[in-house]
This record gives structure tokens, sequence and C-alpha cells, in this order.
């Protein structure tokens, strides 16, 4: 077993391995398909690396711009970790992926100390089999793209995010990173606002797009308008969209202990399908 850096010729290997898993594959599909295999400081860019058996690539991880190790290995983990820490171009914030993946990947590294260490529950959905919640037939809720009309909004409703479950602070710096993200999202059509009678009520976003499969992220009610239903009809509403386009499948993960994001995910469809980490390294 050998591990190395790959480069631009590797691309269609390495896209061909990763369909073979690309329900836990998505991130690195989704940011190979935006920048492919190129190193900077932009948005999707990261090293990718690559675990061979002989001449068979077996294993995969990339180090992104943000810091975050995503790794899609099934075999090869331990030689893909001894080639990053040799080559990796900037310091480990995270890790996200397979929780067993993760898990051994933050154990390996030494990386003890997190500011969100969060188990999460994979869940899959055929849009075949979407539920639609009757909530989508009033005509005064409209699930619909968000515009830049709707930045300011859901800048503030994506910091509260951040807060809320990914233990981020209200700081400058927070602000900057949600503006950088809504307006990242928006531009590339990814983001969906769910409104009543105009009035935004709900937000989420595809964080990973293909042709066929998306997976959802980024689910956020503000406090006032809980326990009504527009979280899981904003999802539904996305997918709709997304069947229409022709996309098959969608996958999303949610912590263990959120059992009320569970119960709304399955009552649309969504099955338990395996286990994902997210790790957050926290900084002094």
């Amino acid at each position: 077993m050998h591990a190395r850096l790959l480069t631009e010729a590797d691309q269609p290997r390495l896209e061909s391995f990763l369909k073979q898993h690309t329900d836990r594959s998505l991130f690195l599909l989704n940011n190979l398909s935006r920048s492919g295999l190129v190193a900077g400081d932009e948005p999707y860019h990261g090293q990718y690396w690559g675990a061979f058996e002989g001449d068979e690539l077996v294993g995969a991880a990339a180090l992104y711009w943000n810091g975050m190790i995503i790794p899609s290995a099934p075999e090869g983990l331990e030689a893909l970790a001894e080639v990053i820490q040799r080559e990796a171009d900037r310091p480990i914030a995270g890790f996200v992926g397979d929780q067993s993946q993760v898990d051994w990947l933050a154990e390996w590294f030494g990386c003890r100390v997190f500011r969100v260490n969060s188990p999460e529950r994979l869940f899959a959905l055929e849009l075949t089999h979407l539920e639609e919640p009757e909530m989508l037939k009033d005509p005064d809720i409209e699930c619909r793209l968000a515009t830049p009309e709707d930045q300011d909004q859901l800048v503030q409703w994506r910091l509260d995010y951040d807060v809320e479950l990914m233990g981020a602070d209200y700081s400058e710096q927070a602000r900057e990173r949600a503006e950088a993200n809504i307006s990242k999202d928006i531009q590339s059509g990814v983001s969906y606002v769910l409104a009543r009678s105009g009035v935004p009520v709900a937000m989420s976003c595809f964080n990973a797009a293909l042709d066929t499969v998306v997976q959802i992220g980024g689910v956020f009610t503000p406090p006032s308008e809980r326990g009504k239903g527009y979280g899981r009809a904003v999802v539904a509403g996305s997918l709709l969209q997304a069947r229409e386009r022709g996309v098959g499948r969608s996958i999303l993960f949610t912590g263990f202990s959120n059992e009320p994001a569970q119960r709304a995910y399955q009552a649309l469809g969504y099955r338990p399908i395996g286990a994902f980490c997210l790790k957050v390294l926290k900084v002094d």
C-alpha cells in the first residue's frame, strides 16, 4: 500500500473511484466538479491524495482551502495520513466524513480538543419516494431560490446557525464568514428560502450538488417560527425543484441527538444509511 499526491491526470480515475462511494463522497465530488484538482486558497480548492494497492486506487482524501480534511478511504487510511502529514500546505482545521474514518484520522493526528465534535446520522432518499408536505400546497407558501435581496436576512440566519450548531460566536470574523458563504450559495443557485405571504420564514441549501444527487445542508428556521413545519417544507420544496431537473437522490446528515430534525426528515421519506461526523478544532 502506498499513497501520493494526485495530479490533474488522475482526476478521471479519482472521480470514478468516488462515484463508487457517492453517498459518503459528495463534498469531494462537488468540489472536484467546481475547481478540479487545484490546490489554492479559493473556495473548493484542495490538495488531493490517493492510496493505491498496486495500480488500483483504493482510498482518497483531500485537505481543502478552509483546512478541512475529507476522507473517502475504505482502505489505505494510514498511508493517506502519513502523506498528508508530510505534504499538507496548510494547518488542519477539522475533519468531516464517514464517522469511523474521521474518528481514526483525528486520533492519528493527535487532535483531541474541538469546537465542534458532532457524530451525525447519515440519511438517504430516492426522490421518487419524497413525501410532499401539505404545507407546500398552501397558496401563501412559496419555496424559491434565494436572491441577492434575501442576503441580509440569510446572513443573520447563517450567523445564528453557526453559533447554535457550529460553536461559533457573534464576532465580526464569524459574520464575514457567514456573508461569504451566503453570497457564494446565492450566486451558485443552491440556496433556498421558504416564504409565507412573501416573508421568509426558513432557509436551506444544497451544500453539495451533482447532476443526479444533492446533499442538504444549512437548514435553519428562526426560533420564533419553529414547530410549524417550515424546515421540513423548505427541504421538500428544494427537492421537488431538483427532481424536476432530473436529480434522483438526496443525502443529508444530522446529529444523533437532534431527534426533532430526524423525525422531520424521516417524514419526508429519508432513511438512515450510516454515520457521518464533523469535527472542528478549537483554536486558542
